[in-house]
């Protein structure tokens, strides 16, 4: 399982971590009732999310991008300049990149162009 405030993040929660703390989270109703594990999940969606990839926008104008984000599923925004290989005023790069989750917040970070 992961925190939902930052998929990107590298610790992950075990199966078997995630029902001891809900166990002990639920103690006063269960006491009593037999402890033992929840079914294994069909797949990783209740823990990692719907995953989407992040569409390209490298180099794109920042309509562009914001509506190919849109478009991907996802709530773009626009962040903080960065230098980059791409004409000034252009989108450089999305944060997080790769993927994350559908309906997640992606930021484009627009290009100042080549530094010094």
């Amino acid at each position: 399982m992961v925190n939902p405030d930052y998929q990107g993040h590298s610790d992950k929660m075990s199966h078997p971590m995630v029902n001891t703390a809900v166990i002990k989270t639920l103690s006063d109703y269960l006491d009593g009732k037999p402890d033992k594990q929840f079914k294994t999940p069909k797949d990783d969606k209740i823990a990692v999310g719907d995953q989407r990839s992040i569409p390209s926008v490298h180099c794109e104008s920042i309509a562009a991008a914001t509506a190919s984000v849109r478009d991907a599923g996802f709530v773009p925004s626009t962040g903080d300049p960065v230098d980059s290989d791409c004409p000034a005023g252009t989108a450089a790069l999305t944060e997080p990149t790769g993927s994350t989750i559908k309906g997640g917040a992606v930021t484009i970070r627009p290009s100042r162009g080549k530094s010094g």
